[in-house]
């Protein structure tokens, strides 16, 4: 029964009378309540009855018709064959008869606390010494056990677990119940330890904030010659005309290239900055961007003075300086025509309007710099009462216009009606710009201000020009503008920096990776300087997610904030894969901001040891694993080199998950910290990729 050894005796006296059968298969029909349940219920059960087999058959008495039918050896035979199906079906029911039946293993339901045991529970007794010797747990740990009725604590033989790490506790199955049976499967049991919290800063008086001064805070040469187009929507790639190319640079100067190579005489980006229009050699062309494919050909034209945009239509013009008329660049159609000559045009950024200079030298009628308003739905032209000294700067909204006149600054309607005196400036021209944030740069031969039309206090951000044609990012900070005919970019900011301090750049990282867990793009982006923006990847998670992070190790340098973070995926509740990224984070406008994210390759998690925590001293360096580590593989697998790459004399020396080193480190300079694959685990498994750390001697 069931691959047991079967009772011959019984089977020989049933086959002898088939007269019982149909006893038999009423008991086989039966549901018989389960019993509980004895070690020794099989071996007394079957003693038992056959002995009132036997005795029953040996009696010489005839008894009567019913009590040969309800006695006698061939009703003990069935009842002998009932209490053999009763076992079976307790068998088939529990799995093993006389064992205490399937054994679970109970899981931690919240995390452990580095400086408490892990605690794995059973359902019911089990045999200690068959359990130790077929646990495995990963990261390697040296342990010890202890029994509490069927809760086994396992004590990592260094006193603490590691912090922010998930163990695996896998028991084998051959590990026994009390009873004997063994556990029949493997069991793996996940536990996720505390953080080690860092201790809160001593309160110290908070000192009043200084006045910030809006200024300058960086300036970049992009290219040796160029006019700029526009910027890409995310701010970080600038388009530009230059010696009749048409290229890209990003916001850093790297990533130069040509878009369209000789013979470009006119180009405009679209407000979005998803497209360029171009006219090169007699071809008007469209170019979708970033560019991945070849120009469209939206047709032939002899002669082009300009191109530009009515919000998604390209359109172009002729006869400047002139009379301009000015076409449908998709279908060639008139769009309108100026009545009278121009020689600067300034088009509305939605395309509907545009304010003209007539050019120098026409009749008294028009004198030179008379400007004028075409309104390109009613077709109608409106000249200004009054002469410009400057270009014309539309308002983000296409609604007011600024410029120059009579030594100061106007601001007011596009039909020139309404002006209002909003700065006094000295000298008769200057270059203007909205930014996307509706302030306005004005830029002078005495001086560079930053303003908002109804604030009455303009910053100055320097006390000469920042450059000619200010085109401005979608970021409101950035701008390129031309010098002696090269191409720069300005940073605007604050003065008065943020301090580069832990407490605020650590705030600034959480803030961060939270948005990464949370896809959320848009709040992850505004912690980034637009370097930091280029540099960063989407996390190498592949089939896991990311699901938590926790600081290694932090470090605040002359010049800026450190922060070596270890991002953990996960598939489901199980931790699977890890990667370690370095934030580099600055003073940007006030604030700290992440100026650069430098990623590790990803490594599988329980293939051997990784680096928890690092703690830089002055002379020492301590690093803190999630294993227990051989002691023979620490010499030689740590190097520390300095600036030139010269090696320093240092001592290793490890115990208990923690790696020591000391050595001659002058405070301020460069290290590199180097810890080799050739460190081991006690389970002989590698440092995966090795450790590199990179740190300023305290």
């Amino acid at each position: 029964m069931n691959g047991r050894d079967p009772d011959r005796d019984l089977d020989d006296l049933l086959e002898r009378d088939p007269r019982i059968g149909r006893q038999l298969r009423l008991l086989r029909a039966a549901r018989l309540k389960t019993p509980p349940l004895d070690r020794a219920f099989r071996s007394a059960l079957r003693r038992q009855l056959l002995a009132e087999a036997y005795h029953r058959y040996e009696q010489q008495a005839r008894p009567g018709f019913l009590a040969q039918v309800l006695s006698g050896p061939r009703f003990a035979f069935a009842t002998g064959l009932a209490g053999i199906v009763l076992i079976a079906v307790l068998f088939l029911a529990n799995g093993n008869l006389f064992g205490p039946g399937q054994v679970e293993v109970i899981p931690p339901s919240h995390p452990v606390g580095v400086d408490q045991p892990i605690t794995v529970s059973f359902n019911q007794p089990m045999d200690h010494k068959s359990v130790e010797e077929s646990i495995r747990i990963e990261p390697a740990t040296q342990v010890a056990y202890t029994w509490q009725g069927n809760n086994l604590l396992i004590q990592p033989a260094s006193g603490t677990l590691a912090a922010n790490t998930q163990y695996h506790v896998t028991i084998a199955p051959q590990a026994k119940a009390a009873a004997g049976a063994p556990i029949g499967k493997t069991a793996v049991v996940a536990i996720n330890t505390t953080p080690v919290l860092t201790p809160s800063p001593s309160p110290t008086a908070t000192p009043s904030p200084a006045a910030q001064v809006i200024t300058i805070t960086s300036e970049r040469n992009l290219a040796s010659a160029g006019s700029p187009l526009g910027w890409s929507q995310d701010g970080l790639t600038l388009y530009y005309l230059a010696g009749g190319d048409v290229a890209q640079i990003q916001s850093d100067g790297s990533g130069q290239k040509n878009l369209l190579s000789g013979g470009v005489t006119a180009a405009a980006l679209s407000s979005d900055g998803h497209r360029l229009l171009a006219f090169q050699g007699a071809k008007l062309l469209t170019l979708a961007l970033p560019a991945t494919s070849s120009p469209e050909v939206l047709g032939s034209v002899a002669a082009v003075s300009g191109v530009g945009w009515q919000n998604a239509t390209p359109i172009y013009w002729t006869g400047q300086p002139g009379n301009v008329t000015f076409f449908n660049a998709a279908d060639r159609t008139q769009l309108g025509a100026t009545p009278v000559p121009a020689g600067s045009l300034y088009l509305a950024p939605d395309g509907s309007k545009l304010v003209y200079t007539t050019p120098t030298g026409t009749s008294s009628a028009n004198p030179g710099g008379q400007p004028h308003l075409y309104d390109f739905s009613s077709r109608a032209d409106h000249p200004w009462a009054q002469t410009i000294s400057s270009n014309v700067a539309w308002e983000p909204g296409s609604t007011r216009v600024a410029y120059l006149s009579a030594g100061s600054v106007q601001l007011g309607q596009p039909d020139g009606s309404g002006a209002k005196a909003i700065l006094s400036v000295t000298g008769s021209s200057a270059w203007l710009a909205w930014t996307p944030a509706d302030q306005l740069l004005v830029a002078t031969a005495s001086g560079t201000w930053l303003l908002k039309p109804d604030d009455p206090h303009p910053a100055q951000l320097a006390s000469t020009a920042v450059g000619d044609l200010p085109t401005w990012a979608p970021s409101a900070s950035r701008a390129a503008v031309v010098r002696s005919g090269a191409l720069w970019e300005i940073e605007i900011g604050t003065a008065a920096n943020a301090t580069l301090d832990l407490a605020a750049g650590g705030r600034v990282v959480d803030q961060y990776e939270k948005a990464r867990i949370d896809a959320n793009a848009a709040a992850a982006g505004s912690l980034l300087t637009a370097s930091g923006a280029r540099t960063t990847a989407p996390p190498a998670g592949g089939d896991a997610r990311l699901t938590r992070y926790f600081v290694i190790t932090s470090q605040v340098t002359p010049t800026d904030v450190r922060f070596n973070v270890r991002l953990i995926f996960a598939k489901g509740s199980d931790e699977v894969r890890y990667q370690d990224e370095l934030l580099v984070l600055i003073a940007a406008g006030g604030s700290l901001k992440i100026d650069a994210v430098t990623d590790s390759p990803a490594h599988d998690l329980g293939k051997g040891p990784t680096v928890n925590s690092v703690q830089p001293g002055s002379s020492v360096l301590v690093l803190v694993f999630d294993s227990d580590l051989d002691p023979g593989t620490v010499r030689g697998s740590v190097t520390i080199t300095g600036e030139g790459g010269q090696a320093q004399a240092i001592t290793a020396t490890y115990a208990s998950r923690r790696l020591t080193i000391t050595g001659a480190l002058v405070s301020g300079h460069n290290y590199k910290l180097q810890v080799s694959s050739s460190l081991k685990d006690i389970a002989g498994q590698p440092l995966q990729g090795g450790y590199e750390y990179d740190f300023v001697a305290p």
